[in-house]
């Protein structure tokens, strides 16, 4: 009885702490709702990964959370052309084929982008990539660095891991 009662106790203090204490997440919104979450530190990093509209080349952006803010870290594309910064950051290099420009640290937050279906934006986190793909038309979303509590944010920090998880079984059906 004595362990029911802890255990009990025990699981009403986390959930009270999952909806009372605000985490830092990176949020991405699509049409002014959560789309994916994800809990993030200060210097923690993540990338968007895009095929150039023009170009039809991959480019490659890497962001970080800096003093509660997302900062354009880098970019590494492979043809000059329509979007490419005309400031670089402080070094610029040739690697693997991409020009690699890093050193920005260029305040964006929030960072709004129009997706496109044909532009396969996806965001890279943990290793992972997660797609925005809303198919009946081009979309605006934005991403931000925020505080947010576990229950507020559930649905968009399950979200990307589900689509993961669904995708790996659909593999194997």
């Amino acid at each position: 009885m004595r362990r029911v009662a802890v255990s009990a106790l025990v699981v009403g203090a986390l959930s009270l702490a999952a909806g009372a204490v605000p985490l830092p997440l990176l949020v991405v919104n699509h049409d002014n709702l959560p789309y994916y979450a994800f809990v993030m530190p200060e210097q923690t990093t993540f990338q968007m990964r895009w095929r150039h509209s023009v170009e039809k080349e991959v480019w490659y952006e890497t962001y970080r959370r800096e003093h509660a803010a997302l900062m354009l870290d880098q970019t590494r594309f492979k043809t000059f052309g329509a979007g490419v910064p005309s400031q670089g950051g402080t070094r610029t290099e040739l690697v693997d084929g991409f020009v690699v420009m890093r050193g920005f640290s260029r305040r964006v937050d929030p960072l709004w982008i129009q997706v496109a279906p044909d532009e396969t934006y996806a965001l890279g986190w943990g290793g992972a990539w997660f797609p925005f793909y809303f198919p009946e038309r081009a979309s605006l979303v934005h991403i931000t660095a925020t505080r947010g509590t576990l229950i507020h944010f559930a649905p968009s920090l399950v979200r990307p891991w589900l689509l993961k998880i669904n995708k790996a079984l659909n593999v194997f059906s």
